[in-house]
């Protein structure tokens, strides 16, 4: 696999402060609030760069699978996220 540089991928550092709320986030939660796309791929270019990030597979009440990532340790040496980088708001997690 060829992973960017976090620190030059706005989409990796988008997902990476999103998930640096240590909150779990489905697939879709990700997809809508970093503004991304193929997020199992993305997940996999952080762990490469070494930050620590949980997966698990839940079922919703209507019972739909979905995937929940929570990271648990960032990049190390990565900078903190920036209040308003985001495009969005306070985490909203699960």
């Amino acid at each position: 696999m060829h992973a960017a540089r976090p620190d030059r991928s706005a989409r990796l550092q988008r997902v990476h402060d999103l998930l640096s709320s240590g909150r779990e986030y489905t697939t879709l939660d990700i997809v809508r609030l970093a503004e991304v796309c193929a997020v199992s791929s993305i997940v996999a270019e952080l762990r490469h760069g070494g930050a620590e990030i949980e997966c698990r597979q839940s079922v919703t009440r209507r019972g739909k699978r979905v995937w929940l990532y929570r990271m648990t340790a960032g990049i190390p040496g990565f900078r903190e996220p920036a209040a308003g980088r985001l495009p969005f708001g306070p985490a909203g997690g699960r």
